[in-house]
C-alpha cells in the first residue's frame, strides 16, 4: 500500500490525458498485447514519470474449450465456398445491468465477409458467469455461426492470439484454414458500425 498514492496519481494523469486524446494509448505500431506503463526514475533527486510501451504476453488458457462434434462433423461436408471470411470477438465499451446480476462489458464476437465487408453474423456474449467460462463457449460459438453460412469459407482471418489459439485446435478438422494477421479492416469497421448504431 505504501505506492498506493503515486498508483492512484498516475491513474488520473491517464485519464485526464485519454480525456483529451485516446490514441496515446495505443502505439503507433498497433501491435498486440503491447500496453501503455508509466516508469519512474530520479533527475536531481526529482521523481519525473515518463511512458513506456511494453509487451505483455497473455496468460495461458487455464480452461476446457467446448465444441460439439457432430457440428464439427456437419461443418466438414457443408460446400466449399470461395469467400474470406474475418472472426474477431472483443469487450464492448458500454456496460449491460440485468435485474439478477452486477453490471458487466459484454463481449461481441462477430463475423465478416473481407470482400465487401458485409456482417455475417454477430453474437453478443456475457462474461458469465465468469470470463473462462464464456473463453470456453467461443469455438462453440464460432462453429454455429459459421455453420448457419451454410458454407464452409476458403479461409479464416483471425487478429486475437488466444481466439487463433482456440480456433486451431478445432478448424483444420473440419477442412478450414485459418490465418493470423496484424489487423481485420472489415471486422473493425463493422465492430465500429454496430456500436454507433447500439449507441443510437
Amino acid at each position: 500500500m505504501a505506492d498506493f498514492s503515486e498508483i492512484l496519481e498516475q491513474a488520473l494523469t491517464i485519464c485526464s490525458r485519454a480525456a483529451k486524446d485516446i490514441n496515446f494509448l495505443n502505439p503507433e505500431e498497433n501491435e498486440d498485447d503491447v500496453y501503455l506503463t508509466r516508469e519512474s526514475y530520479k533527475n536531481d533527486d526529482i521523481l519525473e514519470w515518463h511512458d513506456k510501451y511494453r509487451k505483455i504476453p497473455p496468460e495461458k488458457a487455464n480452461f476446457k474449450l467446448i465444441c460439439n462434434k457432430s457440428d464439427l462433423v456437419t461443418l466438414a461436408n457443408l460446400r466449399v465456398s470461395h469467400v474470406v471470411i474475418q472472426v474477431d470477438f472483443r469487450m464492448m465499451p458500454t456496460t449491460v445491468k440485468e435485474k439478477t446480476s452486477a453490471a458487466y462489458f459484454p463481449f461481441l464476437l462477430i463475423i465478416t465477409n473481407k470482400e465487401n465487408g458485409r456482417i455475417e453474423g454477430f453474437k453478443i456474449i456475457p462474461p458469465l458467469p465468469d470470463y473462462d467460462s464464456m473463453l470456453a463457449d467461443i469455438p462453440r460459438l464460432v462453429v454455429k455461426q459459421i455453420l448457419n453460412l451454410r458454407y464452409k469459407p476458403a479461409l479464416i482471418e483471425l487478429k486475437n492470439p488466444l481466439l487463433f489459439e482456440m480456433l486451431n485446435s478445432i478448424l483444420p478438422e473440419a477442412g478450414i484454414k485459418i490465418l493470423p494477421m496484424k489487423s481485420l479492416s472489415a471486422c473493425d469497421n463493422a465492430f465500429n458500425n454496430l456500436i454507433q448504431n447500439i449507441n443510437g
